[in-house]
């Protein structure tokens, strides 16, 4: 199990950029990543559905867009979420060779296409640790910071998270309040809101 927080940033990747490099934050990796959510509900129960229990019924399509690692995946995320905070989670990815092919297999059996997140991610690392900043297309801008090597000396999950967070919170940037954001539901709310 992994433990991770996600915030929105709203300085511009520009000044996220100056303002980590400046602390000594390297520019270490850049690729993109285009995920597709499948759910065995259909869109009208979706909409019902906490954000726990979507995701534990959900699978995604994922392509990594790499120019030395590329995948495509077929993945599933086991959540342990306790009140709207995820505590932790296990992946499991599955190697596929097709996208397009894995998308209408799953669409042909009977899954609802609920949600896609296209980002772009630039990885900061300075000493141990480690963190994306995600540009969310249709959203906007996201700190991703899963558990790393600066964490071994703590134990719970809640532990992993005040650390992540007071690293974070130290960076300088105008971030919001939830440090569990939910990128593909607040994608999937603000289309059920357009309709």
């Amino acid at each position: 199990m992994e433990t991770e927080i996600t915030v929105q940033v709203f300085d511009n990747m520009n000044e996220i950029s100056k303002k980590l490099t400046e602390q000594g934050y390297e520019v270490i990796e850049k690729f993109g990543v285009k995920d597709y959510y499948f759910s065995r509900f259909p869109l009208s129960e979706l909409e019902n559905l906490p954000y726990g229990e979507m995701i534990s019924n959900s699978l995604i399509v994922r392509e990594i867009i790499d120019e030395f690692n590329p995948k495509k995946l077929l993945v599933y995320k086991n959540k342990v979420i306790s009140g709207d905070v995820v505590l932790e989670e296990d992946k499991i990815n599955i190697k596929i060779d097709d996208i397009e092919k894995t998308k209408k297999a799953l669409t042909l059996a009977g899954l609802t296409n609920w949600g896609r997140v296209f980002n772009k991610s630039t990885v900061f690392k300075k000493d141990e640790i480690v963190f994306d900043v995600q540009e969310i297309e249709d959203l906007g801008i996201f700190i991703e910071y899963e558990e790393d090597e600066s964490m071994q000396h703590l134990r719970s999950p809640v532990e992993k998270i005040e650390h992540m967070k007071n690293i974070v919170s130290s960076l300088g940037l105008k971030l919001g309040g939830d440090f569990s954001c939910k990128k593909v539901y607040m994608l999937f709310q603000k289309q059920m809101d357009k309709r």
